[in-house]
């Protein structure tokens, strides 16, 4: 069952942690996968994506600490995130 209000906490969650790492950053997130979470994080300066996930339900981000999605991110830039 969806709930956008979890839904909505989740990507705020991720854009302020991402923004933790890399302030000229954007969040974008899948329009195409409405409910579950996909998204990619945007370099503003170089328009290059610094970062991309695969789709993951709210569910698995909702049991998670604020360090896990740093980590997280962390890896999924290659570390240079």
């Amino acid at each position: 069952m969806r709930n956008d209000k979890d839904l909505l906490a989740q990507r705020a969650r991720i854009e302020r942690i991402a923004a933790e790492f890399t302030p000229h950053g954007r969040v974008e997130f899948d329009p195409e996968e409405p409910d579950r979470i996909k998204f990619r994080i945007i370099d503003q300066n170089t328009n290059t994506v610094l970062a991309a996930s695969g789709p993951m339900s709210v569910r698995q981000w909702t049991g998670k600490p604020d360090e896990w999605v740093r980590q997280f991110i962390c890896h999924l830039g290659g570390g240079d995130v």
